[in-house]
C-alpha cells in the first residue's frame, strides 16, 4: 500500500534503498551479476564478493559457507548445483591452472572439490527446518513442473498445482530472506559469501531467490520462436530484485520487512509467448526494468506495457495474457500496449476487433489484429494511399508493407 512506502524509513520513502542501488539498476553500462554486488558491499563494509577466481578468494569464500551460511539454512538447500551451476561462474571458465600443496590444478577443479569437501562433511552445522507451506520445499523448474504448453498450464492450474508451487516458494523465500537479513544485521560482512551464491541465480533456473517470484499469468495462444513456446519472465529481474534487498539489509535502520513486501509486490513471473518477448529484447528492456523506475513509484506492468514496447509491432497485448483467475491482463489491470489506463468498452471493443479480424483472416494476416496493431496498419496504407496519389510517383505494386 501507499500507506506502507511511506512508512518504510522514518526519514520518508526515498530513504528506502540507498542511492547506490538506484544507480546500479538506472546505469546499464556495466554487468549487474558482478560489478552490482560487489560495488554495493564496498560501500557498506568496504569489501567485494569473494573471488572464486583465485585459490585465496575459494578458501575464504568457503570458510565462510562452512560457518556463516548453511547454518543458516536446513540440510540440503544450498545444493551442489546451487554453489556450482556450471563452470560459466569463473572467469575463463576456470580453466586456469594454480599450484595447490604442489600440485597442479585449475580453479574450477580445486573449487569443486571444496565443494564437495564441505557438502559432505558430516559434522557441518545447519540451520533449523522451513516451516509451513515452506516444509519439504524442493527447487523444481518450473516447465517440468508446471507444464510447457497452453494445455498443461490450464490443467495445473485448475488442479492448483500452480498455487501450490506458488505458496510454497513465496514462504521458502520469506523466510530466507529473513534469515539472510538477521544475519547481515549482525554482521554485515557476512554478506560477501551471501552475495556471492545470489549471485548464482544468473546461472541456475532453480535458485531459491529465482523460484520466489509468483507466477501470475501466461500466454494462452503461444506462437514462440521457433525452438520455445514460452519465456519464463521475471519482472523486475531476478537479479535487481535481490540487490534491492540486499541493499535494505545491509542499510541503517530500515524496515527490512516492509522494504521485502514492496519489493515483492513487484517480483512477479510470467510464461510470456517467446515470440512476443523478443519485443522486449528489441526495446532494450530483456533484462532490465524501464529507465528511472522503482519499487516506490511504478509497477512491474510496466516492463511489458509502455510506448517503447507498444512501438514495436503494435507491442505486447495485455489482453494475450491470462492471470490464474481466467481473466486478461487487460480486464486484471485495465491498460492498453503503451501502459496508457483503458475503459471497459475500449476492452471490450478490442476484444471484438480480434475476435472480427480471427474470423476474417484467421492466421493468414500478417498484420497485427489488436486495436492498437490496427491503427498502425491504417497508418500505413494511409501513407501509402497519399503516396500512390503523387504525380509523380512511379507505378509499383500494390503491397503497402
Amino acid at each position: 500500500t501507499q500507506q506502507n512506502k511511506v512508512d518504510i524509513k522514518a526519514g520518508g520513502p526515498q530513504s528506502l534503498f540507498s542511492k547506490t542501488v538506484q544507480n546500479f539498476i538506472d546505469d546499464r553500462l556495466f554487468d549487474l551479476d558482478t560489478k552490482g554486488a560487489s560495488a554495493l558491499l564496498e560501500k557498506y563494509i568496504g569489501k567485494g564478493i569473494y573471488d572464486i577466481n583465485s585459490q585465496e578468494g575459494i578458501d575464504e569464500y568457503f570458510d565462510s559457507l562452512k560457518n556463516t551460511v548453511l547454518p543458516l539454512f536446513p540440510k540440503g538447500f544450498i545444493s551442489k548445483t546451487m554453489l556450482r551451476p556450471s563452470n560459466r561462474i569463473f572467469s575463463k571458465n576456470g580453466k586456469k591452472s594454480i599450484t595447490v600443496d604442489g600440485k597442479e590444478t585449475t580453479i574450477d577443479e580445486y573449487y569443486t572439490k571444496k565443494r564437495n569437501q564441505l557438502l559432505s562433511n558430516e559434522k557441518q552445522v545447519y540451520g533449523k527446518p522451513f516451516t509451513g507451506p515452506a516444509r519439504g520445499f524442493k527447487q523444481r523448474v518450473y516447465e517440468e513442473w508446471l507444464g510447457n504448453t497452453p494445455a498443461e498450464l490450464e490443467k495445473s492450474n485448475e488442479n492448483g498445482r500452480i498455487k501450490d508451487f506458488n505458496a510454497q516458494n513465496a514462504s521458502m523465500h520469506q523466510q530466507m530472506w529473513s534469515r539472510i537479513n538477521e544475519s547481515i544485521k549482525k554482521d554485515k560482512n557476512n554478506a560477501r559469501a551471501i552475495a556471492n551464491l545470489l549471485k548464482m541465480v544468473g546461472n541456475l533456473k532453480t535458485h531459491p531467490h529465482r523460484l520466489g517470484a509468483e507466477l501470475v499469468g501466461w500466454s494462452p495462444n503461444p506462437k514462440g520462436d521457433g525452438k520455445r513456446l514460452y519465456e519464463w519472465e521475471h519482472a523486475m529481474p531476478a537479479t535487481a530484485s535481490y540487490l534491492y534487498l540486499l541493499d535494505s539489509a545491509l542499510s541503517e535502520n530500515v524496515n527490512f520487512n516492509r522494504a521485502y513486501k514492496l519489493v515483492m509486490d513487484n517480483y512477479k513471473l510470467i510464461a510470456l509467448d517467446k515470440a512476443q518477448n523478443s519485443k522486449l529484447n528489441t526495446a532494450g528492456l530483456g533484462t532490465k526494468m524501464p529507465k528511472g523506475w522503482n519499487v516506490l513509484n511504478n509497477s512491474w506492468i510496466e516492463r511489458y506495457f509502455n510506448d517503447k514496447v507498444a512501438k514495436i509491432n503494435g507491442g505486447i497485448d495485455p489482453g494475450s495474457i491470462i492471470g490464474l483467475d481466467g481473466r486478461s491482463f487487460a480486464d486484471i489491470f485495465k491498460i492498453k500496449s503503451n501502459g496508457q489506463a483503458t475503459t471497459e468498452s475500449l476492452i471490450k471493443e478490442a476484444k471484438t476487433a480480434v475476435t472480427l479480424n480471427n474470423d476474417n483472416f484467421g492466421d493468414k494476416s500478417s498484420f497485427s489484429k489488436t486495436t492498437i496493431g490496427q491503427i498502425q496498419n491504417l497508418s500505413n496504407y494511409d501513407k501509402a494511399a497519399k503516396k500512390a496519389r503523387s504525380l509523380n510517383t512511379a507505378e509499383r505494386g500494390i503491397s503497402v508493407f
